[in-house]
């Protein structure tokens, strides 16, 4: 009998404890957008974002006699932060090529959104900048979306929120 109530005690302590713990937190976002990119060239990527989506360098950080740098770039509500350390490796320098590149576990890429996609990818196609494939509308989501490609390869998938669609006549 004392083992039933023990067992009985700990599956309520674990139901209790499970429960406190699976709902999700609270939170409100802000329009502000950051990603921080680990990259070979801090002053061929510096000039890649600057070029590309007008950011200027806010601050720059540095340690370790200089080898181990930090630029961080900000503008239009966006903060990147572009690290570069000695012996940086790129995934293709440590693994073997991917059937797919989203197979290898971690982030695949990055975002923000934007009022206007469209007019935003048109200006980088001025620009020459890589893309991974054309505009495209997630209607279940409400909203579209393009994916370019930095001067590194990594992904930043640019979204747009679409208005609502009126489904009432």
């Amino acid at each position: 009998m004392k083992s039933l109530n023990i067992l009985l005690f700990l599956l309520i302590l674990f139901t209790y404890n499970f429960s406190q713990t699976s709902k999700p937190v609270e939170y409100e976002t802000e329009g502000s957008h950051f990603f921080a990119i680990s990259v070979q060239n801090l002053e061929e990527s510096v000039k890649w974002y600057t070029n590309v989506f007008g950011l200027e360098v806010a601050k720059e950080l540095s340690w370790n006699e200089g080898a181990n740098q930090i630029r961080i770039l900000k503008g239009n509500n966006l903060v990147v932060e572009l690290i570069s350390v000695p012996g940086i490796k790129s995934l293709e320098d440590l693994t073997p090529k991917l059937e797919r590149d989203f197979l290898l576990k971690g982030l695949f890429k990055t975002g923000f959104f934007v009022k206007d996609a469209e007019s935003l990818f048109n200006k980088l196609k001025e620009k020459e900048v890589s893309f991974r494939g054309e505009i495209f509308i997630e209607e279940e989501l409400n909203q579209k979306s393009f994916i370019v490609l930095d001067n590194n390869g990594n992904r930043i998938q640019i979204f747009q929120k679409l208005k609502p669609v009126n489904t009432e006549n």
